[in-house]
């Protein structure tokens, strides 16, 4: 099966949902984070595939993959890009 037949996002969604705590290590630059989630991604493209990926596909995969990552800690706020719940905010409205 060909690379471009599968639904790449969905897999690296899933990879990302599964490993939220590298993640926001990631998001914090902790050394060895981006190597763990690049070789799950591989991982989960791999069993989708039902086979090796050549080297060409293992690069637009960690292309892709780091694409989702800076795009998630671009939009994502402080907390949530570190995996912290956001924190509640005080609202003065609320106080009447």
């Amino acid at each position: 099966m060909p690379l471009a037949d599968l639904d790449l996002d969905a897999i690296l969604a899933a990879t990302l949902a599964e490993h939220a705590r590298l993640v926001a290590a990631w998001t914090r630059d902790e050394p060895g984070s981006w190597g763990a989630l690049a070789g799950q991604a591989i991982i989960a493209t791999r069993r989708a595939l039902g086979r090796g990926l050549t080297d060409i596909e293992r690069r637009l995969v960690w292309q892709r993959l780091w694409e989702r990552l800076t795009l998630l800690r671009a939009t994502a706020g402080p907390h949530e890009a570190a995996g912290i719940p956001t924190p509640l905010r005080d609202d003065p409205e609320e106080r009447s």
